[in-house]
This record gives C-alpha cells, structure tokens and sequence, in this order.
C-alpha cells in the first residue's frame, strides 16, 4: 500500500483514546492529517491529540458517547462548523449490539 500525503485532509476518528483507533489516528496525523480525535473520555482523547501536537503534528479532541444520537449530532454540527468538510471518518468506537442494522431501534 502506498501512503500518500493527506495535507490539509479532515481526519475523525471515533474510539481514539486507546488501541486500534489510537494508532489509526496516530498513523493519519505522521501522513499530514488533520486529526479530530473522539472518544467518551476527555482525558483519554485530550491526552492523544495533545501527544499528536507534541510530535509536530495537527490534532483536535471532542469527547463525545457515541451512543448517543444527539451528541453525536451535536458533534457533526461543531465539526463542520468548524470545518466544512470531512474527508475521512474512521469509525471505530466500540459499540456492541447484537442485531441487524435495519431492525435496530434508535435507542439500540
């Protein structure tokens, strides 16, 4: 695979505080990202995009329960408010619910 350079890119990454999306956003911010770091914990995606910075590289955080319809419409909004656009969203927040996604309930 070929890395290109994501210069100016809007990089969302959900479930950044620790393991796989860590090092997802991690791996997009060396490659020019600018990363928007979320999880449930401020202290776990303040942390990271802080340690982003600190390595010369451009990172935000939001804390944000992405099981919850309204924060994470509250997020999107904030974001392309901010931002106008996202150009890669890795979801990677670690929700399980056992069902098909067309007979999922708002709730679930």
């Amino acid at each position: 695979m070929v890395e290109q350079e994501l210069s100016r890119t809007i990089c969302v990454v959900t479930g950044a505080g620790r393991g796989i999306g860590k090092s997802i956003a991690m791996s997009l911010a060396k490659i020019g990202g600018h990363i928007i770091c979320i999880s449930k914990s401020e202290d776990s995606c303040g942390a990271l995009a802080q340690d982003i910075r600190n390595q010369g590289y451009s990172a935000e955080h939001m804390a944000v329960d992405v099981s919850s319809s309204d924060l994470v419409s509250g997020a999107c909004k904030s974001i392309l408010d901010k931002h106008s656009a996202v150009d890669i969203l890795v979801n990677n927040a670690g929700i399980t619910r056992d069902n098909l996604m067309l007979k999922m309930s708002q709730q679930e």
